[in-house]
């Protein structure tokens, strides 16, 4: 049984290096369930814990052809236009509800469990990572997943690794986009690239789906 130490900087090392792979990848019909708190809150939660919305409002504050910089010749300013409104917070945002309704009526029953662990730290020292690691590929800097983690309450660091490692949540990391991708690794190098392939398969989703619903043509991004 590894560490506590040791299993908060693998948690942390997977978060760093998943959110690395997000900056390089960011350089659909079902009944909706109706407006609830339970999914509202949910929502809040995971956008918190994986804050892309505010990755793709970094880039696109910064450069006014991303997300197909250098292919604008293959894209009409419509359809910029809308893949810029849903690589956004507030795109982000819709389709993360999106994705939590269809998780809310198939888990009802852990529901206010896993929202518990979510809202009591889980969701924010994920989410912290995750920003620590943007502000470092940005700077060029290496990110320090330790000072992020010693920043955290005793509370917030327990929920996080619970979140992080316990099988009976496997469905909300699942949710989350992270799988059970970090308890299978074993070694610190294992969780850095475990984090990275979940960074790049979440980036690369999200844009494809921006793609489909603007109809923008695969020549503008592969």
């Amino acid at each position: 049984m590894m560490g506590n130490a040791r299993v908060a900087r693998q948690c942390g090392n997977f978060a760093i290096a998943a959110c690395a792979a997000l900056t390089l990848v960011a350089c659909a019909t079902t009944a909706t369930v109706p407006h609830n708190s339970n999914v509202d809150r949910l929502t809040r939660a995971m956008v918190t814990l994986l804050p892309m919305g505010e990755i793709f409002d970094r880039f696109a504050a910064k450069d006014a052809e991303w997300p197909v910089k250098g292919k604008m010749d293959k894209v009409k300013p419509d359809q910029l236009a809308c893949l810029r409104r849903e690589l956004s917070s507030d795109g982000y945002t819709r389709t993360r509800r999106t994705e939590v309704e269809a998780y809310v009526k198939a888990h009802p029953a852990r529901l206010k469990e896993e929202m518990e662990l979510l809202e009591s730290g889980a969701a924010e020292a994920y989410g912290k990572l995750i920003k620590a690691g943007v502000d470092a590929k940005i700077s060029g800097k290496p990110a320090d997943s330790d000072a992020v983690l010693k920043s955290l309450q005793g509370e917030q660091l327990l929920s996080f690794m619970k979140f992080a490692q316990d099988p009976s949540y496997s469905d909300l990391r699942k949710l989350a986009g992270m799988g059970d991708a970090l308890v299978d690794a074993d070694t610190s190098k294992e969780s850095k690239r475990a984090g990275q392939q979940v960074g790049k398969s979440l980036a690369s989703k999200y844009i494809l789906q921006a793609t489909v619903t603007c109809n923008v043509p695969p020549s503008a991004y592969l």
